[in-house]
């Protein structure tokens, strides 16, 4: 799939609601906790601009400014 002039990354989350500890123990944060500081940045590329040859295939790892993810699943473009 392609689409004219943007990217789609899919992501499961916005938040990183959980920490792992190096023993493997797992810490539930509640969502408003240090929200930008927890806020997903990467996700796979689902979806590559037609319009534009930047090199980046389906699978590769996308990653971006914390703002992008608090626009409700809304297309962001420029």
């Amino acid at each position: 799939m392609k689409t004219l002039d943007i990217f789609i990354v899919e992501l499961k989350n916005q938040i990183n609601e959980t920490v792992t500890t190096e023993s493997g123990f797992m810490l539930h944060k509640p969502r408003g906790f240090s929200e930008f500081e927890n806020r997903v940045t990467e996700g796979p590329v689902v979806c590559t601009p037609e319009k534009f040859d930047t090199g980046v295939k389906v699978g590769d790892t996308l990653y971006f400014h914390h703002l992008v993810v608090i626009n409700e699943g809304q297309v962001l473009t420029g």
